[in-house]
């Protein structure tokens, strides 16, 4: 009867219990999700499609991002629409606007891109005009130096 009341302690070491849950517990939550798709067919296909192109030596297409919009295309498919900005290539990290266009059937055509005027950056001033606008600010119309006020 004593032997039936005694506890074995076992001694585990924290390393030894930790890597022995984490080994456990990744079991777990992976091989269920991987056995799903050992016999299910794949029922996507990936096309090397072109939405629009544009490069000509001093401008191209740059940084698109897509987007869908549920059920809002041709047969309840999706809507993708994209914008992407236009690189000058004449200097450095020069863009030129932000050009949005959009499918409604999964990308067998698109609209053509087009400006769009709330994300296009403001018309930029000759830098002539700048540095006369700074010399008025700074020294008034006499030529009369005067503190600047921000």
């Amino acid at each position: 009867m004593d032997q039936q009341k005694r506890i074995v302690k076992k001694v585990i070491k924290r390393r030894s219990f930790l890597k022995s849950s984490l080994i456990s517990s990744i079991s777990l939550v992976a091989l269920p999700s991987l056995l799903n798709f050992r016999n299910k067919e794949i029922k996507y296909l990936l096309d090397l499609g072109v939405a629009s192109k544009l490069f000509d030596g001093k401008k191209c297409w740059c940084h698109p991002r897509a987007g869908i919009i549920p059920r809002h295309g041709e047969n309840a498919n999706p809507k993708i629409v994209m914008t992407m900005n236009v690189l000058d290539l004449e200097g450095s990290d020069v863009f030129r606007g932000i050009f949005g266009l959009h499918t409604n059937n999964l990308g067998e055509s698109w609209t053509e891109p087009i400006l769009n005027q709330p994300l296009a950056p403001p018309a930029m001033k000759p830098l002539k005009v700048l540095f006369d606008q700074l010399r008025l600010a700074i020294f008034g119309q006499n030529g009369i130096s005067h503190r600047v006020h921000c």
